[in-house]
């Protein structure tokens, strides 16, 4: 969803990425899945998600949670701050992606 890496970089755009794997989901664990990755791409300037890849089961539903975000208000924090309801599910991995992603945006504006 959204752009990619290679985009952003050719459109010069500022840009953080987060690539995490699917372990911070308890259920990813339990059902031994270890391939699985999500990737975040975010603004550095505004926590906008400029792009969101992920690989794995139910990556077709979970993407809807990032969709929502981005089409409501675009603030990688909200996805940080959102109950997820469901424990263990396998959406956690936006949670711990989101979480990280934050933590870079504010490092980053920290730095400047």
């Amino acid at each position: 969803m959204g752009l990619t890496e290679q985009a952003l970089i050719d459109r010069g755009v500022p840009y953080i990425s987060v690539f995490q794997d699917w372990l911070a989901s308890a259920q990813a664990m339990a059902k031994r899945i270890d391939y699985s990755r999500i990737k975040l791409l975010v603004s550095p300037e505004d926590y906008r998600i400029l792009g969101c890849h992920l690989l794995g089961p139910e990556a077709d539903t979970i993407i809807h949670r990032v969709i929502s975000v981005m089409r409501l208000r675009n603030d990688v924090r909200e996805l940080a701050e959102m109950v997820y309801i469901h424990h263990p599910a396998l959406n956690e991995c936006v949670l711990a992606a989101a979480v990280k992603a934050v933590g870079k945006v504010r490092a980053y504006k920290s730095e400047s």
